[in-house]
């Protein structure tokens, strides 16, 4: 057995294993390394989909001989691990210890010995991890991907250019060579096995192969292929006849005809798949272009065939160069059409750079007419002046046969600049003599703004990777002090004797380094939350003396470690209850007097709180803390909220970058204000203003000891698979007079619920358990068993999302870990407690619906006919709202609620309802399902009210 540290050890090993950025590479890795690090036999990854064997995903490869995979998927389906994040079991004498990849499958460890309960569940986030790498793994592919296939289609413009650029200005003693090159070129792009070039006799009663190019591997046919006889290919010749390709994806589906027949002539060659496209001019059939492929199936894309199918037309045009210029005009015509169809500009100008002609795609491009730009300085006309001498001397410098590819910028009618891929050559008389440039060009803007984007998103992620690298290493530094200090009173405790007022001094000590650790946990939370827009307050009364005193003695430990003077001075005008968000303004505080004592060695800090106004309701508050440690930089201070933030060179123990961001989110939630002056060297004065609410004077102590009297003799089972925190819970319950009884997991709880005859007053459910877990029991509780007995969930999950599914599953209440006494008591009590929602369901809802039209005024710039549409459409979104708001509570669905409530909210918000939207935000940030249930009922009928207002203002406003 592993002790603590050296299982703490191992498992930042792990973690720190998984660095590679490849799925194979990332296997390659780290399974060699877990097998050796935990002693094991074998580990391997599942695909969650199918629960094979990932690729390469396995070490050592032998044990897949001996491995029964059958096994593993039964154990996986029997344990439930979709909703588990490891199980153990014994296969054939071997121990295997299944984690769950989120997203992705499932970790296989198999030793000759088990793994122990406790180190499974600390190797969970190590898992997690790992599957958050495989992600990002797969998320690297997708982007390499995406790559490939731009410079797939960047090689086919490439392509489309050359060979419209050399067909343009071929010599005609050099046709043969041309054709020959061409072929092997397109044959290969496509990754075709053979290409070839056939005629047909005038009769089209034969073809006969001219030209063949056969790849790596393939024999040549156009020796066995001379004067075949078009009346064994009907339906191939009839398809060229209409002048259009003929394909066969797959000869072996081809139907069977005799000796002769077109899949017995194919199959003799070896060929799977071809495609031919007929070479046709003014309806003669001259003959084909065909493509086979002979190692495997191929299917050919639109793309590719309009490309093979410009190929065809280009063929077409050298075999017509030798004939009458009539004949060419006509050709040149159709070849221009084809190439505005893959969207090829032309264009041709004189030695001037006057333009002679553009087509319709340089024309749809640059948004001129041929009209307009006729006659006119291409160059002048198109290109921005800092280019215009550097490509007029390189095209004077062009000689006939040469050929320029350039990247140019170039402007459209608007001034809108776009990218260019363009081919230059040389225009010739009869004689050689160069006439002009004609240029075949792409757009290539939306590529080289995909380019930029690819470039840009490489950079955020990779400053992102940096990021989250030094945040996991800070949040690491910072969890290590408070932990140290907890573990160092512990000992002490547990090993030295103590006076029992020392003792107390280390507990609370221990308490203060414990909340400092939660607080730090929330920091990381509250960021996801301020993120998503889901922070909100959580306002009630307390003494202000009170948690400034706690809030300066829980750092106490840090003056002391830096060896600074601590001072903490207390207006008694504020020592008051106030209501207001006490942890928050906590979380503030101790985040300003952490950071002051970080930066301060051999120093002081002082921490004072002042009144500076003062009435029956309203209390102004200035919190200062003042230090004369290192300082800041006045160039950081712009940036001193911006997340992760971190001023170089300030010190070793920077922290995470979180903590200003995450305190002025809350100061602002707050409505309260900041100040921060600081000097280098010199030190740093934090000042936070407050305007706090009063308190009404009562004695909550009495009043929350009579509410727990309701707990008096309640019957309550408790489902906890920890048997510490579930002695901690019924210690709690049994000192206010509760009957508990416990379960272990789901599976105990209700064989408990079925013998008690559901006896039971409330049921507190852990969510994460063995054998049965806490979802899984509540729904076979609500729907099997039929039983309404409050449940409460206890759990460490935090995000909101996963709350609500736990609200529409049938959890009343929700207990986050880790959770204080009060707060069990507040939560357990809360569900005895006779709500006036059962007195006030009766009345109507006091909600203002008076709304005000000055939003939309301004909206509709004083149009009264659109401001009627406006309610109009406001008036059918609020129909639409009711509907769903009655299936919701039908099915007690509470996503369905709050996201229709949503939708209506911004319309809400322009019609100046304050005291509904108040409402919303309410049931949006709301966990308990009563509340949630109430508050939109009541949202509900002032909806309906609110149309009906809408309708009679609005009728009477038309007569």
């Amino acid at each position: 057995m592993l002790n603590p540290i050296h299982e703490k050890e191992i498992i930042l090993e792990l973690t720190f294993a998984i660095k590679a950025t490849s799925k194979e590479t990332l296997f390659k890795e780290t399974l060699p390394f877990y097998v050796k690090k935990l002693n094991c036999l074998s580990a391997f990854i599942l695909e969650e989909d199918k629960i094979n064997v990932a690729s390469g995903a396995v070490f050592p490869k032998a044990f897949l001989q001996d491995l029964d995979l059958e096994q593993v998927k039964h154990i996986i389906q029997e344990e439930c691990l979709k909703e588990l994040y490891f199980c153990c079991s014994r296969i054939n004498k071997l121990h295997y210890s299944i984690f769950k990849l989120t997203n992705f499958g499932y970790f296989v460890l198999v030793r000759n010995q088990p793994i122990s309960p406790n180190f499974c569940k600390s190797l969970i986030p190590v898992f997690q991890f790992y599957a958050n790498a495989l992600e990002n793994a797969e998320i690297a592919e997708e982007k390499n991907r995406i790559q490939t296939q731009i410079d797939q289609e960047i090689a086919i413009q490439n392509l489309l250019i050359k060979m419209a650029s050399t067909y343009v200005n071929i010599d005609l003693k050099d046709i043969e060579s041309n054709i020959q090159n061409s072929l092997t070129e397109i044959g290969a792009f496509v990754n075709a096995d053979r290409s070839y070039i056939f005629n047909y006799d005038k009769e089209l009663k034969t073809s006969s192969n001219t030209y063949e190019w056969c790849s790596e591997g393939i024999s040549p046919e156009i020796d066995n292929l001379q004067n075949i006889p078009t009346s064994e290919i009907p339906d191939w010749i009839n398809k060229h006849k209409l002048g259009q390709a003929f394909v066969v994806e797959d000869v072996s589906k081809l139907p069977d005809g005799g000796e002769y027949c077109l899949k017995n002539i194919l199959s003799s060659q070896g060929i799977k798949s071809l495609i031919t496209l007929p070479l046709v001019y003014k309806s003669n059939l001259m003959g084909f272009v065909g493509f086979d492929s002979v190692k495997q199936i191929r299917t050919y894309t639109n793309k590719e065939k309009s490309l093979l199918q410009l190929f065809a037309e280009l063929l077409v045009n050298i075999q017509l160069r030798k004939e009458a210029q009539e004949k060419l005009k006509y050709q040149e015509q159709k070849y221009q059409s084809l190439l505005e169809n893959v969207e090829i500009g032309l264009i041709e100008v004189d030695n001037h750079f006057n333009v002679e002609f553009i087509n319709e795609t340089s024309t749809k491009l640059f948004g001129y007419t041929i009209d307009e730009v006729e006659g006119k300085n291409a160059i002048e006309q198109f290109i921005p002046v800092d280019n215009q001498d550097y490509l007029m001397r390189a095209l004077n410098k062009l000689e006939p046969n040469q050929n320029l590819n350039l990247e140019l910028d170039a402007f459209t009618k608007d001034r809108f600049k776009r990218s260019i891929l363009i081919s230059l050559g040389t225009k010739n008389n009869i004689y050689g003599e160069k006439t002009g440039i004609i240029g075949a060009f792409i757009d290539n803007t939306k590529q080289k703004k995909l380019e930029k984007q690819l470039i840009k998103a490489k950079k955020v992620a990779e400053v992102a990777a940096n990021e989250k690298e030094k945040f996991l290493a800070n949040i690491s530094h910072e969890m290590r002090t408070p932990l140290n200090v907890i573990n160092g009173n512990i000992n002490e405790l547990i090993n030295y004797k103590n006076k029992t007022e020392d003792r107390k001094t280390l507990l609370n000590q221990t308490i203060n380094a414990s909340s400092y650790l939660l607080n730090l946990v929330n920091n990381v939370l509250d960021l996801a939350k301020i993120k998503a827009g889901k922070v909100s307050l959580d306002s009630s009364n307390f003494n202000l003396k009170d948690l400034c005193q706690n809030t300066f003695t829980i750092l106490a430990f840090l003056a002391k470690k830096n060896n600074n003077q601590y001072f903490f001075n207390f207006d008694e005008q504020l020592n008051i209850d106030v209501h207001s968000d006490a942890t928050k303004i906590s979380q503030v505080l101790v985040n300003f007097l952490n950071n002051a004592l970080k930066f301060t060695n051999n120093g002081s800090v002082k921490f004072s709180v002042k009144c500076l106004q003062k009435n029956e309701n309203y209390v102004d508050v200035l919190f200062s803390i003042k230090d004369d440690g290192i300082g800041i930089e006045k160039k950081f201070l712009n940036d001193i909220f911006s997340e992760f933030s971190r001023e170089k060179n300030s010190n070793e123990n920077s922290g995470t970058g979180l903590g200003m961001p995450i305190s002025k989110n809350i100061i602002d939630l707050l409505n309260g204000k900041i100040k921060i002056e600081s000097q280098k060297n010199k030190g740093t004065l934090i000042e936070l203003f407050l305007n706090l609410k009063t308190a009404e004077k009562q004695s909550r102590k009495k009043k929350e000891h009579k509410k727990f009297d309701l707990l008096r003799e309640k019957n309550i089972l408790l489902v906890e698979d920890n048997q510490m925190n579930a002695l901690i819970a019924k210690r709690i319950l049994e000192r206010e007079k509760a009957n508990i009884s416990l379960a272990k997991n789901g599976l105990e709880a209700i064989e408990a619920l079925k013998e008690k005859n559901n006896t039971y007053d409330l049921i507190l459910m852990d969510i994460q358990m063995p054998i049965m877990d806490g979802i899984k029991a509540t729904k076979i509780i609500r729907n099997k068993l039929s039983l309404t007995t409050p449940i409460i969930a206890i759990t460490a999950n935090v995000f909101k999302t996963d709350l609500d599914s736990y609200i529409n599953k049938g959890i009343n209440k929700i207990i986050t870990k880790p959770f204080t006494e009060k707060k069990l008591l507040e939560t357990c009590t809360s569900i005895f407690v006779n709500k006036p929602k059962d007195t006030e369901q009766n009345e109507d809802p006091k909600i203002n619906i008076d709304y005000n039209l000055k939003n939309l005024n301004e909206i509709a710039a004083g149009d009264s006919n659109f401001i009627d549409e406006l309610l109009s459409t406001f008036q059918i979104l609020i129909k639409e709202t009711v509907t769903k708001l009655d299936q919701a509570y039908l099915s007690k669905n509470v996503s369905l609620i709050k996201n229709a409530l949503h939708k209506i909210k911004p319309s809400i918000s322009d019609l100046m309802l304050d005291e509904l939207l108040e409402k919303i935000k309410l049931v949006e940030n709301s966990d308990d399902l009563e509340v949630i249930e109430y508050q939109s009922n009541l949202i509900k009928i002032a909806l309906i009210k609110l149309e009906k207002n809408i309708s009679n203002k609005h009728q009477s406003g038309k007569n």
